[in-house]
């Protein structure tokens, strides 16, 4: 009872590659007398609609038009006849081609005694609304919400059980979550969170790296506003269509691995190690325009590496 019981210190590395890239281009039209009515051909998929621009245009204090990402050109034309009849004519192209690739690592890592469970938590403790009710007394109306508050970040849960040869069989629960960010114009009733989990149960050596699973997605769209026949015409048809498309590509790896630690002073040399990879890390993030970034070899990626490499977004 007495004995000294192993440790297991099990370090996770969460992987996620992902890239977009979307183009649009686009042609609106608008003819007419302002007085008595305008032709509009509207298309709302490829940046800001003319109608929404005319409509803050139209203001008699405009303060600012929707936002025209990419490259906008507009051009327009007012002819007045003979009896003081105006009538307009304006185009508005647009065109946005918009490519964003991000890489995010994450290593979280734990120790436990050998058929211990522990857990490691990494996130913030989100309230969502699970009921909303009205209490009315006395002529009075109360109003309240109920919210249940949940971990929302990196969750790591592992119970290992060590067996002969150095082999470890471990019960692994592994979690990354996300709040998404609002989305002007759509309305939510309550907070939308992605989710990433993988639950299984492994064997691995000692200091083996292995991979618990992954998806690799692909998502491709296409959106395209014409007008009837008149889109049909060769070469002059474009002038009368707009078309968006999108692709986007995911790749999402998760490895483990455990380390076993028979005695104290394995414990010990293991917390001076990270420690100065710690310092290591600190000084190549201090050092103006070092990004770190992803080993080349599998081994290599506990070593430190806890690092986001930001987007880039090229517009």
């Amino acid at each position: 009872l007495d004995q000294r019981r192993s440790q297991v210190l099990i370090q996770a590395a969460i992987l996620e590659i992902s890239g977009d890239n979307a183009d649009a281009l686009g042609v609106q039209w608008a003819a007419g007398d302002p007085t008595k009515g305008v032709g509009v051909i509207n298309f709302s998929n490829v940046g800001a609609s003319l109608t929404s621009i005319a409509a803050v245009a139209a203001q008699d204090n405009p303060t600012s038009l929707p936002n025209l990402n990419g490259a906008s050109l507009g051009f327009g034309k007012t002819e007045t006849n003979s009896k003081g009849d105006r009538t307009f004519y304006g185009a508005l192209i647009q065109a946005i081609k918009t490519m964003s690739n991000a890489n995010l690592l994450s290593t979280p890592s734990i120790m436990t005694i050998d058929n211990q469970e522990a857990k490691i938590v990494v996130g913030q403790n989100v309230p969502f609304i699970t009921g909303q009710s009205t209490n009315s007394s006395s002529g009075t109306t109360n109003p309240f919400t109920t919210i249940e508050r949940q971990d929302v970040g990196i969750t790591l849960k592992v119970k290992p059980h060590i067996g002969e040869g150095g082999t470890v069989k471990l019960e692994v629960e592994q979690e990354v979550s996300s709040v998404v960010p609002s989305v002007a114009g759509v309305n939510s009733a309550d907070l939308i969170t992605n989710k990433r989990s993988i639950k299984t149960t492994i064997l691995a050596d000692d200091g083996q790296t292995i991979v618990l699973g992954g998806l690799i997605q692909d998502d491709n769209s296409q959106s395209v506003n014409e007008v009837p026949l008149l889109s049909k015409i060769p070469l002059l048809g474009h002038l009368f269509r707009a078309k968006s498309h999108s692709q986007t590509k995911r790749n999402l790896l998760v490895f483990l691995q455990p380390v076993i630690l028979r005695d104290s002073q394995n414990a010990v040399d293991l917390a001076a190690k990270q420690y100065n990879q710690t310092r290591i890390l600190q000084l190549e993030i201090g050092q103006k325009g070092k990004l770190l970034r992803l080993p080349e070899q599998i081994n290599q990626i506990y070593q430190g590496s806890t690092t986001v490499v930001p987007a880039k977004t090229v517009k």
